[in-house]
């Protein structure tokens, strides 16, 4: 038997020790966990939720933030659910969440909420190509296929300000940038511009109370 071999049946006997989820479980009680999600079903999300409150105490992000600037403890297996971006769809959960009483986090890019601007990855089917080149061709591929950050189309596709409104009662909302770019690759002044801008945009434009930043990739 070669060693590879060997490996994997010490790994499926170990899975079947329960060991491994008896570490984690030992583990997870005084960190945070966080999950991320960019867009789900709410049936799906329903079913994910009921598993993860009988497992996790689910905090709002914002509660972590104070309690890391301000001191305090968390509760037991803290944990905070997410999402990136502010997709339109993330308006369907809306029951579910007010059903659930579960608190999340919905990070916004503050140049695409409430408009009708596109995400520039779904306008390219390479995106990952375009991610790992300097901003500024970046933008210029994507121009030279038709697309510019400002354009306005028929249909959005990130969450409307009347959206963002309905609901602020269950989720707390954050900033993602302002136009999702890949900021390793901007020159300082427009990562800057992206991340304090997206803040003063959410909270001036929608009320928000903005403490938190996802880093867009």
């Amino acid at each position: 038997m070669n060693q590879r071999k060997i490996r994997e049946v010490f790994c499926f006997l170990l899975r079947m020790t329960m060991l491994p989820l008896v570490f984690y479980r030992l583990l997870a009680r005084r960190r945070l966990t966080i999950i991320l999600y960019h867009a789900i079903q709410p049936e799906l999300f329903r079913r994910h939720l009921h598993f993860l409150k009988k497992r996790y105490h689910i905090i709002k992000m914002s509660d972590y933030l104070d309690c890391r600037r301000n001191g305090g403890s968390l509760p037991d297996y803290p944990l905070v659910i997410t999402f990136d971006d502010g997709h339109r769809e993330n308006y369907s959960l809306l029951p579910v969440l007010r059903e659930a009483g579960i608190p999340v986090t919905i990070f916004l890019c503050s140049s695409l909420t409430g408009t009708k601007r596109h995400f520039w990855f779904k306008e390219y089917r390479n995106f990952k190509f375009l991610k790992q080149l300097p901003d500024a061709e970046r933008l210029r591929r994507l121009e030279k296929d038709g697309f510019r950050e400002e354009n306005e189309y028929d249909d959005y596709q990130s969450l409307s300000g009347e959206q963002v409104t309905d609901l602020k009662e269950v989720v707390d909302f954050q900033s993602h940038s302002m136009t999702h770019p890949v900021l390793p690759n901007c020159s300082d002044l427009k990562s800057r511009r992206e991340i304090r801008q997206s803040r003063s945009d959410l909270e001036r434009n929608f009320g928000l109370k903005v403490n938190g930043f996802s880093f867009p990739d």
